[in-house]
């Protein structure tokens, strides 16, 4: 059953108010070509990774309802539970996605960015 658990959250950002502008972007790994983009550039970048962020949750989602009917029949029967798919690759992807977001965030209040 362990298997199919939902996997820990993502790690928070840094503290902007507790360390140094360089720790921070350290932490987050923020490159010399990020600092460049533009607020236009960071907007568009966020808006198609908030979309990519929804696609990946729905793929989880998705196999949520599988995974819990077959850990009742695993449990019920006590038979390996084969079918339980763990999306590891998709959970992977919204964690890279997520960290992304976390730097176009920042980078848009280093930027002093308004909203569109």
């Amino acid at each position: 059953m362990i298997g199919g658990c939902a996997g820990s959250a993502a790690p928070l950002p840094p503290s902007i108010s507790e360390n140094s502008p360089q720790q921070v972007e350290a932490s987050l790994g923020i490159t010399s070509e990020d600092k460049q983009l533009s607020c236009q550039e960071l907007t568009s970048q966020e808006n198609q990774l908030r979309e990519a962020v929804e696609v990946n949750k729905s793929v989880i989602a998705g196999e949520r309802t599988r995974n819990q009917v077959a850990g009742y029949f695993g449990a019920l029967f006590l038979i390996p539970l084969v079918a339980v798919e763990n999306n590891s690759d998709a959970k992977e992807n919204l964690l890279r996605l997520q960290t992304r977001l976390d730097q176009i965030q920042y980078l848009q209040k280093l930027n002093t960015c308004t909203s569109l």
